[in-house]
C-alpha cells in the first residue's frame, strides 16, 4: 500500500500485489475501506432513457435481503443507511457511475476508482461491493482480474477525498 498526498483533502491510494509463487496466478485487487457506524452510503448508478438490454448487474450474498429497510434502490443510485439490526448485508454492483460516497457526522468521504467495463471482474463481474453489519460499513472497490506470472506485480489505484459538509 502506497499513499500519495494530492492536496489538503485528497490522497491517492496505490494497492500493489506481487506474485511470489512459482506459478502464474489469476487475481483481483480488493480495496476495502471500513467506515464508522451511523452514516449513509451513496452508490451512483448510470441511467438512460429507453433501452432494451440490461444496464446494471447487482450481486447479493446469501444473508442479504433486497427488502432490507436500510437499503433504498433508486433509478440513479443505491443508498444505504447504517443502522444496527443484527443482520449482515452485502451487495456487489457491476459498474457504478462515479464516486462512492459515505457521509457520517458531518464528514463526506469519497472513494474514486477506474472501471474497465470490457474486462472481467470477480463475484459475478462486479467492480464494487459494500458490506454492512452492526458495527461498520465496508466500501470495497475491485480491480479487474489480472494474470501475474512469477515475480510480476499489479497496481490498483483509488482516490480518497474528505470534506466537511
Amino acid at each position: 500500500l502506497e499513499i500519495k498526498f494530492i492536496n489538503d483533502s485528497a490522497v491517492e491510494i496505490i494497492h500493489r500485489v506481487k506474485n511470489l509463487s512459482d506459478t502464474a496466478r489469476k487475481c483481483s485487487l480488493w480495496a476495502i475501506s471500513s467506515m464508522a457506524p451511523g452514516g449513509v452510503e451513496y452508490i451512483p448508478l448510470h441511467h438512460r432513457d429507453g433501452g432494451f438490454d440490461p444496464l446494471h448487474c447487482i450481486t447479493m450474498w446469501d444473508y442479504t435481503s433486497l427488502g432490507d429497510k436500510r437499503a433504498c434502490y433508486k433509478r440513479d443510485s443505491i443508498n444505504l443507511t447504517h443502522t444496527p439490526t443484527g443482520q449482515k448485508y452485502k451487495i456487489g454492483v457491476g459498474h457504478p457511475a462515479g464516486d462512492i460516497s459515505y457521509i457520517n457526522k458531518g464528514v463526506l468521504f469519497k472513494k474514486s476508482f477506474n472501471i474497465y467495463p470490457k474486462k472481467e471482474y470477480p463475484d459475478g463481474n462486479v467492480s464494487f461491493e459494500t458490506f454492512m453489519c452492526d458495527h461498520m460499513v465496508e466500501i470495497e472497490s475491485l480491480s479487474p482480474y489480472v494474470l501475474l506470472k512469477k515475480g510480476e506485480e499489479a497496481d490498483y489505484k483509488e482516490i480518497w477525498k474528505l470534506e466537511n459538509i
